[in-house]
């Protein structure tokens, strides 16, 4: 088979590898669409570090080629779940195996899936419904990640919300809180970002540069905001958006230190509250389940379809040297 192996920096280079075998407790699974995320460029450019060699990709939807000793059947189209926690350790034990430290996660410490197929254990790819789309499945997996933090805010029906940075993830965010009956708000640093999320129900948005305070404007303040910008500038900008009392959920995985001031934090009675991928099964499920029903659309979120394998380091150069925003969906099965 083929697949996108990095073998350094920059370097993600279309390869023949031998097609994977499944182990037991595992399907392979034919890849049919794939998403290209935010962590794959941070991994291709070196700003996340991965060991190379290491074939990417981890968004992806496609259906069963070999079900191994599995109950699926051959041709079930699934979705992938790629983050494969250990399931024994004390964090894992404690029900937070989301951020189980020696989980195994596709192209990131295991092989991923920008190839042709790829093994995954049985437990982690889930059916997809007969009318549902690989289009519209292909963002489940990111969409997971938004319902997971919607869900530990205990945001209900009514509740004013911020949301500070509106890429891929935080407009996702945006259509999980506007489904929920939230009021949303949102603060970002670029115009168009800001019109998205108004198009997907956004009541009030505001442009902001890189160092002004969104919570100076008391119409802003929320009591609950939600940072999934990544920058140590937006997880302080959320801090300062947050009423007193309020609960900040912090999504995005900025490497760079933000400043929080104890006396502030402290005051105010704030909780500040990190949240890492999804629960499995729970929060996968949960997506199928409204996008499914047609609740939330990731596809609105695809600015760019490329195709074949051999198009991927491209849209990885691009995506690395540019902040167009949207999402690169490629199709590496054209048939389905």
């Amino acid at each position: 088979m083929q697949a996108i192996v990095l073998e350094g920096l920059c370097q993600a280079i279309v390869r023949e590898l031998p097609d994977p075998e499944p182990a037991r407790g595992e399907v392979v699974v034919h890849i049919a669409r794939a998403g290209i995320c935010g962590s794959d460029v941070a991994v291709f450019t070196g700003e996340r570090q991965v060991e190379y060699p290491l074939v990417m990709g981890h968004e992806a939807v496609g259906y069963v080629v070999n079900p191994g000793d599995s109950s699926y059947a051959s041709e079930t189209r699934v979705v992938i779940e790629p983050n494969l926690p250990c399931g024994a350790c004390r964090v894992c034990r404690r029900g937070h195996a989301n951020v189980c430290p020696s989980k195994r996660s596709l192209g990131m410490n295991w092989p991923g899936a920008f190839a042709e197929q790829v093994s995954v254990p049985a437990e982690y790819v889930h059916a997809l419904p007969a009318d549902l789309d690989y289009e519209e499945a292909v963002g489940i997996e990111p969409l997971a990640v938004a319902l997971h933090a919607l869900r530990v805010s205990e945001v209900t029906e009514g509740d004013h919300v911020a949301v500070i940075g509106c890429g891929a993830e935080g407009l996702l965010l945006v259509q999980a809180l506007v489904a929920s009956g939230a009021r949303v708000l949102v603060a970002d640093l670029r115009e168009e970002r800001l019109a998205a999320a108004r198009a997907l129900g956004a009541e009030r948005t505001l442009l902001v540069g890189p160092n002004e305070r969104p919570g100076e404007e008391a119409d802003f303040c929320a009591p609950i905001v939600f940072e999934s910008a990544g920058a140590a500038k937006a997880l302080e900008l959320a801090l300062a958006s947050a009423e007193p009392g309020g609960r900040v959920v912090a999504l995005g995985l900025g490497a760079d230190a933000a400043k929080l001031v104890p006396l502030s934090f402290v005051r105010r009675g704030l909780t500040l509250i990190g949240s890492l991928i999804y629960e499995h099964p729970l929060d996968f499920q949960h997506a199928i389940h409204v996008v499914s029903e047609g609740k939330i659309r990731p596809s609105t979120l695809v600015s760019q379809t490329v195709t074949g394998l051999e198009s991927v380091p491209a849209a990885l150069q691009a995506l690395a040297t540019s902040d167009a925003g949207g999402k690169v969906m490629v199709n590496l099965d054209s048939h389905r």
